[in-house]
């Protein structure tokens, strides 16, 4: 069951990393990173419902707000050695991430707006689009080879 949800862990991880980079060391983000994914994977096992993506929400729910940060976060940074006030100072402040099957989405701010970071069903029309061009691709090369 946990293969289902890989894609949702890896974008809602990568979308944390994306504040890191450039900022702190890039292996030991990518240890935390390896973590982090991890600890959230280990966390939804037996939470995960693909034929009910609302069901457990809230339990999927990673807050990330200075100290009073997900613990899931913060253990992720002492098992990796980073420093949680370190790593706290390029995180935005007041950030929610959902990670839910089929969906991943964010709010930065008590009041911000939220945003699709990932749908199941756009990656599935995008990856159907592509295939598409890909086949007329081929099609237009073995056309000029004739």
């Amino acid at each position: 069951q946990s293969f289902n949800m890989r894609a949702e862990v890896s974008i809602a991880v990568n979308f944390v990393l994306s504040f890191l980079y450039n900022r702190l060391p890039r292996r030991r983000v990518n240890l935390f990173g390896e973590q982090l994914d991890c600890n959230l994977t280990a966390k939804f096992q037996g939470h995960w419902y693909p034929d009910q993506p609302l069901k457990g929400t809230a339990f999927r729910c990673l807050k990330i707000s200075g100290e009073q940060s997900d613990p899931i976060l913060l253990e992720a940074a002492k098992e990796t050695g980073l420093d949680v006030g370190e790593l706290m100072k390029h995180l935005p402040q007041n950030l929610t991430l959902w990670i839910d099957p089929g969906e991943v989405s964010c709010r930065v701010g008590e009041k911000g707006s939220v945003t699709q970071l990932y749908s199941s069903e756009t990656a599935a029309a995008d990856s159907a689009e592509s295939l598409e061009q890909q086949q007329q691709q081929q099609q237009q090369q073995q056309q000029q080879q004739h």
